[in-house]
């Protein structure tokens, strides 16, 4: 029994839209995304015996209906309704509601599936290296699949039984009139009569099937029939090329793109063709042995193409391997997906391609689990339309080498394999399969990155098929038992063998009462089909035999040795499994039948085995407890029942028992009959709260999870560090739905959350919104908060409070939390401290803050939080620095630079070597920013600005200029100190050649095309320090002797760059730059420019920083004239001069909690400084839920220190003596005066002196100790 099924409903009049056409242009941007799938369709496998009527009812107000049936042997159909301007969370909620539907099994989008593409190349006639490399045009020998040497031994065709072997090729369009190709014909259809002749559910399927029309028409064009001609052309006819397996028939299924339901449909016709040839024995269908698939959905995951993958098993079950391309694209599929060559299915052979000098192409996937071979796909000559020939290269040429060996061994078979195939199809296909893998030629390129390290040998797989053990099979299916007592036992067979079979040694063994008994089988008059007898028995009698049969080359077979019984007593309990489920402590009821299936009267006992809740055997009404059925005649039935009590447990858990019916007169005849019960759970109590804590979604609170999960990419989460997080990957949507909650109370229970949009992830787009939803009383979703993903980024969470609402309370409540995304893409929305209790109230005191503190030291106070209201309050407190007082008066005065750039910048690309450039904005002010961390920066042609002071470390500073090249980076490199850099702190950093500085990864450190920061574009260097960022070259021959070095200065650290030149194609002397970057422990950064040479192009660089993300950062300058000697830059890190401790925490009701404020002056300059002090709770009042407390500090130059007469920052002996100079002999006076009133009389005199002394060397009051 399967789990229970809750139904997941959703408002189907929001949804009842007109659906709207997808254009070419929309479509061919869709396909692009892995995962993009037709809108308003479904592909939907119904349970064995279910008609879509049982949905179409269901759906009436979106008009769910059948389009056509796709695979009639696995139920599968493509409905469509009415959705095709419907929002991806809409459609995700419609498919997720028919998933929970008892009719159905399994459903799907029905996604985009493109073909895959080749790159074409200038022809090379006549040399199919792939067969037999010689070495022809550079290639290596024997990097081939050693065709000529298998066509030794075979060359294709039919099996040693006479199938005719057919390979399905699923492509785009065939060329089924050129010379060179064999296609398969279904002779038992008359084309062109729109009538279904043979009865196999398609109409005109003479030349094969075209499952974009849906009808037998085959078109042309080159892809499909460039393939086929690689698995099988004609050979030796003396005409073109020749395919690997020459005499073997080509199916044409058209089909490798547009939807999923083209590929479904594709693949359902081969399997029906088998099927045919399989039930019928050979009468119908056609015996396919394989089929090539050259398309796919690069980076698709399985878990969202089950029908698909599921495809592969459903042929492989029949006899069928399917060989696959992997991506035309340099990517791991078993991290980074691609359907089909992901799917998990043991009948899919998966292929890379392969050089003629045996290694990988490099646009050519891989995977060490996902990809089994290598097979030649590079510059592989084969057919195209118009009898024509050509070069092509993919993962599409390698496949159908694969294809076409596999028809090539099913010809190379001995007739006992093949008959074995006949009875056992799938297992036979698999070891076929093994054959294959097993018989590769190992090379290099390919070692620990595919599943045998080897390339595909024709030769090698069929010897390693010649291995298997020829001759003579017997193949029988064992008798059951019986109740027959008067007529002979009937022992059918099939033999099959390589050479004559002994007539008279064909014989049935069979032992009776331990004695062993003869008789020679007979042929029953069908195909190798031959039967034997067993004279009847009395009812008891076990009857053990064998089969053994010899042929005229002494190979001979026998069978296992069988057993079967002629029943005297025997019991059926019906049904055999029951499912049901139920909530905690409900009882469930399973009503079960006891069925005599034995020849005398008899009664049986009945017990329960495995159950873990409480479960007991009752009569069928259900009042009285029973442990035996009454006495019963044969075939009498007894019914009964079981109870079931659901015990402790959570939504989903199931139990799993079984009833035991043993026959009371006979104890070895028992049966067993199993009830797998599922709980629905017991609905939590208030308060509901899960802060996040672990990676782990806590199962106890969350009863479904689709996608989300827990990590630290967040930005200051109120539980730190972890939030739940809900990207979309790589279904489009991500949904967290929890247990059931009790709130069977009339009010008075909020929602609390707190939520991140981005964070240190990335950006949703418009429509990738974040959901927060309940389940209502009467069984529907509704929105409670829809957050819009057109919505700014965040740094911050935001915390939302809501009271629910009336029909919301009721004791089966549940929330959910989902977004939807971009199929494919990463859409990222964080979630933290879920609360639902009752409302809690906060207050808080004071409202404001101001502290005087001087300069490197610091101050105190307190923040007091009361609760008044009967929920337990959840708060967090976040301190958002402002700027500082030069920066903020730059912000009235509206002199502030922007920081970034419009998006096409992004787009821009400059030549190596060409110093045309795209000019960028002129920067009109001398200060910019602040960036999303609260960077800002100000250069020294601001007064008051940074002042250039150049640090000359040339002659003294540790030299790694040796490293550098043109284009490349060199690191790690220690730093003095944690260097904070946004929200890390780091120890080591690496020179990038291209006036970059960086904290790693290094990723892209080599590069010179410059760009706007911030970039999330995967070509851009992220953690970096940008000061000159262009296309330079310290081995510029025509400017010899830069100089890069480094070195700690004072509590600086400085890497100075001297007279380094940019990269120029010609003789150009003296473009030369000198400059340095200055490192501060506060994490401040200085850029300073020493001289800039006049053949220097300043006009072509980026200076500006970014984050390890490049979500966060700033352009100072880009491609503009900014730079010029003695100017400094200096990048001001956002000061966290205010501290909270706590920064979050819990109140219960009627309490309170003080939080502790700390103010600090160190390296602060004088002056006034401004900060918020946001407080966020889950009050339900949206007012008081997000509070701003002001803090206001103001820096001041601290007092003098009291009998510090000289001014040295100390009160010793050398005070002592300059104030006694001062009074006795007119020594100068203490500055300030005060310093040296050390008594507090206010007059500077001997007493002071005296007060000194006895504080310095008596251990007397320090001084102005008494001073009010």
């Amino acid at each position: 029994m399967t789990p229970s099924r809750v139904t997941f409903c959703f408002l189907l009049g929001a949804l009842f839209l007109v659906s709207a056409p997808v254009s070419a242009q929309n479509r061919a941007a869709m396909v692009e995304a892995a995962g993009s799938y037709e809108p308003g369709q479904l592909l939907i496998q119904l349970n064995a015996g279910e008609q879509p009527a049982r949905l179409t009812t269901s759906y009436s107000q979106i008009n769910l209906k059948p389009v056509r049936l796709l695979s009639r042997r696995m139920n599968i159909w493509l409905f469509e309704y009415s959705g095709g301007t419907l929002k991806a969370a809409d459609n995700q909620a419609i498919l997720d509601d028919v998933r929970m539907r008892p009719a159905v099994s399994l459903a799907q989008f029905n996604h985009f599936v493109t073909e895959r593409a080749t790159t074409p190349n200038d022809p090379s006639f006549g040399q199919q290296w792939a067969l037999n490399n010689t070495g022809q045009s550079g290639g290596t020998a024997d990097a081939d699949i050693a065709a000529p040497e298998a066509w030794d031994i075979v060359s294709g065709g039919t099996t040693a039984l006479g199938d005719q072997i057919v390979v399905a090729i699923i492509d785009g369009r065939f060329d089924l009139a050129h010379q060179d190709l064999n296609f398969w014909k279904n002779t038992e259809e008359i084309p062109g009569n729109s009538i279904d002749d043979d009865g196999n559910g398609y109409v005109d399927d003479y030349d094969g099937w075209n499952s974009y029309s849906h009808n037998g028409t085959i078109t042309s064009d080159s892809h499909g029939t460039h393939v086929a001609g690689i698995a099988a052309a004609r050979g030796n006819n003396g005409i073109g090329i020749s395919g690997v397996s020459w005499g073997i028939k080509l199916m044409a299924v058209q089909g490798s793109s547009s939807t999923e339901a083209i590929a479904v449909e594709s693949y359902g016709y081969v399997l029906e063709q088998r099927a045919r040839y399989n039930e019928s024995n050979g009468l119908h269908g056609a015996f396919v042995v394989a089929t090539n698939s050259s398309f796919g959905v690069n980076y698709g995951q399985p878990s969202s193409y089950p029908l698909w993958c599921a495809m592969y098993d459903s042929l492989g079950v029949q006899g069928i391997l399917s060989a696959a391309a992997t991506a035309n694209a340099n990517l791991n599929v078993d991290t980074q997906g691609d359907i089909p060559t992901a799917c998990p299915s043991n009948y899919l052979v998966t292929v890379t391609n392969t050089t003629d000098i045996d290694t990988k192409y490099s646009g050519a996937a891989y995977g060490l689990t996902s990809i089994d071979l290598g097979a030649p796909g590079t510059n592989v000559y084969s057919t195209l339309p118009g009898n024509t020939y050509g070069d092509n290269t993919g993962t599409s040429m390698a496949s159908p080498h694969v294809a076409g060996t596999i028809g090539l061994m099913y010809a190379a078979a001995c007739p006992t394999f093949i008959a074995a195939c006949r009875t056992n199809p799938g297992p036979m296909a698999l070891q076929m399969k093994q054959y294959l893998l097993n018989g590769v030629d190992p090379i290099a390129a390919l070692a620990g990155i595919t599943v045998t390290g080897g390339r595909l040998n024709a030769l090698h797989a069929i010897q390693q098929l010649q291995t298997f053990v020829c001759g003579v099979l017997i193949q029988h299916t064992a008798l059951p038992d019986t109740k027959e007592t008067v007529n002979p036992y009937e022992v059918k067979c099939t033999i099959d063998a390589d050479t004559t079979l002994i007539p008279d040694s064909l014989l049935l063994y069979y032992e009776l009462a331990s004695v062993w008994y003869r008789d020679t089988l007979a042929t029953t008059g069908q195909p190798r089909e031959y039967a034997g007898y067993i004279p009847a028995q009395s009812p008891g009698t076990v009857i053990n035999y064998y089969l053994r049969a010899h042929a005229y080359d002494g190979t001979a077979d026998t069978t296992q040795v069988y057993t079967f019984q002629v029943i005297d007593y025997a019991v059926i309990l019906s049904p055999a499994l029951s499912l049901d489920s139920g909530a905690v402590d409900d009882t469930v009821w399973y009503s079960l039948n006891c069925i005599n299936d034995g020849l005398y009267n008899d009664a049986f006992n009945l017990t329960t085995a495995q159950a873990e809740w409480e479960t007991s055997l009752w009569d069928d009404a259900g009042t009285t407890p029973i442990a035996s059925t009454t006495t019963l005649a044969p075939n009498a039935s007894y019914p009964f029942k079981v109870r079931v009590i659901i015990g402790a447990s959570l939504s989903g858990d199931v139990d799993t028992s079984q009833v035991i019916a043993t026959s009371q007169t006979s104890g070895a005849v028992q049966t067993t009959a199993t009830l797998r019960t599922t709980s629905a759970g017991q609905p939590l109590a208030l308060p509901f709260y899960d802060p996040f804590s672990s990676t782990t979604v806590d199962r106890a609170l969350w009863v479904y999870n689709h996608g989300a999960t827990i990590d630290g990419l967040s930005k200051h989460p109120p539980t730190s560090p972890l939030a739940l997080r809900l990207n979309g990957d790589t279904v489009g949507a991500d949904t967290i739905i929890s247990q059931a909650i009790n709130l069977n109370i009339t009010q008075g229970v909020n929602l609390s959350y707190a939520y991140e949009q981005t964070g240190g992830g990335e950006s949703p787009d418009s429509g990738d919104d974040l959901f927060v939803e309940y389940w209502n009383d009467v069984g529907q979703w509704k929105i409670l908060k829809q957050h819009p993903g057109a919505d700014a980024d965040m740094l911050y969470f935001e915390n939302v409070s809501v009271g629910l609402p009336a029909d919301a309370h009721h004791e089966t409540f549940r929330l959910r939390i989902r977004n939807t995304a971009s199929a494919g893409l990463v859409d990222d929305w964080f979630v933290d401290n879920v609360r639902i209790d009752y409302g809690p109230q906060i207050n808080l005191s004071p409202l404001s803050f101001s502290q005087t503190v001087p300069e490197g030291d610091s101050a105190y106070d307190q923040l007091l939080i009361t609760n008044t209201g009967p929920g337990s309050l959840i708060y967090s407190l976040t301190a958002i620095p402002m700027f500082s007082p030069l920066f903020a008066q730059l912000v009235q005065e509206g002199r502030v630079n922007q920081f970034s750039y419009p998006e096409s910048w992004n787009e821009y690309r400059e030549v190596k070597g060409d110093n045309t450039v795209l000019l960028g904005p002129e920067v009109v002010y001398n200060a910019g920013g602040p960036d999303g961390w609260g960077y800002t920066w100000i250069d020294s042609d601001e007064p008051g600005g940074p002042v250039f002071d150049w640090v000359d470390i040339e002659s003294t500073g540790t030299s790694i200029t040796s490293g550098l090249t043109d284009d490349n980076f060199i690191g790690p490199f220690p730093l003095p100190f944690a260097f904070p850099f946004y929200d890390s702190n780091y120890t080591e950093f690496y020179i990038g050649s291209n006036g970059l500085l960086g904290f790693g990864p290094t990723t892209n450190y080599s590069t010179w095309n410059h760009v706007v920061l911030p970039s999330t574009l995967s070509t851009t260097p992220k953690n970096v320090i940008c000061w000159c960022w262009d296309d330079l070259d310290i081995t510029d021959i025509d400017n010899p002797g830069g100089k890069v070095v480094y070195q700690t200065v004072g509590s600086d650290f400085v890497i100075e760059y001297s007279r380094y030149p940019e990269f120029d194609a010609t003789i150009n002397p003296g473009d030369v730059i000198t400059a340095e970057i200055i490192l501060s422990p506060n994490g401040n950064i200085k850029l300073q420019y020493q001289t800039i040479a006049p053949g220097f192009d300043i006009l072509g660089n980026t200076v500006g920083i970014q984050n390890l993300t490049g979500t966060m950062g700033m352009t100072v300058a880009v491609n503009t004239n900014y730079l010029h000697n003695d100017l400094a830059v200096q990048f001001i890190k956002p000061k966290q001069w205010l501290s909270v401790v706590p920064s979050s925490g819990e109140v219960p009701y009627g309490q309170s909690a003080l939080v502790q404020l700390i103010f600090s002056g160190v390296d602060l300059d004088t002056g006034s400084y401004q900060m918020s002090l946001r407080v966020s709770s889950n009050d339900p009042d949206s007012v008081d839920a997000l509070q701003v407390v002001s803090v206001h500090m103001n820096v001041v130059v601290p007092p003098p220190l009291c009998g510090d007469v000289t001014g040295e920052n100390a009160v010793d002996i050398s005070d002592v003596v300059a104030l006694i100079a001062y009074i006795f002999a007119g020594g100068a006076a203490p500055i300030p005066y005060s310093s040296g009133d050390a008594n507090c009389d206010s007059v500077v005199d001997i007493s002071d002196a005296v007060y000194l002394i006895a504080y310095i060397f008596s251990g007397g009051q320090a001084p102005c100790a008494n001073c009010k």
